[in-house]
C-alpha cells in the first residue's frame, strides 16, 4: 500500500465523511476516472453490477443518504467477496473532484501517452471525478481491483492501476482472471 494502514473514517448522520479527504497517490490505490461529476457512493448500483457481471458480492459498510445533494469529497468502506478471494476483502473508498486529484489525472495522462492514446485520451480528458479503492492490507489488493472494475463498468471510465497502467473493464477482467478471481 505504500502509505501505511488505512484508518477507519468518521461519518455524519448522512453517512458522509467528516473532515478532509485527500486522494491517495496514484501508485498506492486503484483509481477510476469518471466522466460523471456526482460524488454519490451508489453501493446498491455497484452491488447489482458486481453480482450480475462479476459474480461478486459487495456489502457496503458506510451507508450514505443523499437527501440534498452529495458531498464534494467523501470516503467509504465496503467488503467484497468473489470466487478466488480467500475471504471478503475490506476496501476503503475515496472520491474527490478531478481538480483535487490532479496528480492522479496527470498519471493517467502519462499512461495515455505511453500507450499512444488508444481512445483513452478522450476518456481521461472527460474526467470530472476520481474514485479510489484500496485494500485494508496487501493480501487483499485483488479485491481493490475487483471493486475498481465494477465501478468503472458503472461510470464508464478507465482504471489507473498503481503500476501506472491505464485500462478498461475488459483488461481489468483479464487481470482478475489471471489472479484467479471470478
Amino acid at each position: 500500500m505504500g502509505e501505511g494502514k488505512v484508518a477507519t473514517s468518521t461519518y455524519d448522520e448522512h453517512g458522509w465523511h467528516v473532515g478532509s479527504v485527500v486522494p491517495w497517490s496514484a501508485d498506492s490505490a486503484m483509481s477510476v476516472l469518471s466522466p460523471e461529476g456526482s460524488g454519490t457512493f451508489d453501493g446498491e448500483r455497484w452491488a447489482h453490477q458486481g453480482k450480475r457481471f462479476f459474480a461478486a458480492e459487495l456489502q457496503v459498510i458506510s451507508v450514505k443518504r443523499y437527501e440534498t445533494g452529495w458531498p464534494r469529497f467523501d470516503s467509504g468502506e465496503l467488503n467484497v467477496y468473489a470466487k478466488g478471494l480467500a475471504k471478503p476483502a475490506r476496501i476503503f473508498v475515496r472520491t474527490v473532484p478531478s481538480d483535487a486529484a490532479s496528480a492522479v489525472v496527470e498519471a493517467a495522462r502519462r499512461a495515455v501517452i505511453g500507450m499512444g492514446g488508444a481512445g483513452f485520451d478522450v476518456l481521461v480528458a472527460r474526467t470530472k471525478r476520481v474514485w479510489q479503492f484500496r485494500a485494508e492490507d496487501d493480501r487483499e489488493e485483488p479485491g481493490a481491483l475487483l471493486v475498481a472494475a465494477i465501478v468503472a463498468s458503472v461510470v464508464l471510465g478507465p482504471v489507473l492501476a498503481p503500476d501506472g497502467a491505464l485500462f478498461g473493464v475488459k483488461t481489468a477482467r483479464t487481470r482478475l482472471l489471471a489472479l484467479g478471481i471470478g
